[in-house]
């Protein structure tokens, strides 16, 4: 997915964070979830912002099933736009505040 910022002349890529890196085309490669996961080396990405991903609660949602792909996708917009409120409920990740 690629999302044109500033204009148009910044673009965001998303890739998954097993893809093939490229250092001449990557940019900066921001790791957006809330649980690293275990035993992936930090060469992957550059900076892990653990509040650009979606909460445990949406995450789960839709990992057991209980939300379709599109529902997960807007609610994972709203909270991007949120406030923040909804980090303080989150039982593993405790940075609050550090959405840029």
């Amino acid at each position: 997915m690629q999302l044109k910022v500033g204009g148009g002349r910044d673009v965001i890529k998303t890739k998954s964070v097993y893809s093939r890196i490229d250092s001449r085309k990557d940019g900066l490669r921001i790791l957006a979830t809330r649980i690293r996961g275990r035993g992936l080396p930090k060469s992957r990405y550059h900076v892990w912002m653990a509040n650009l991903g979606p909460s445990e609660k949406l995450l789960s949602l839709f990992r057991f099933g209980k939300i379709s792909w599109a529902d997960f996708a807007r609610r994972y917009r709203h909270e991007l736009y949120d406030s923040g409120t909804f980090d303080r409920s989150n039982k593993v990740i405790k940075n609050h505040g550090q959405k840029f």
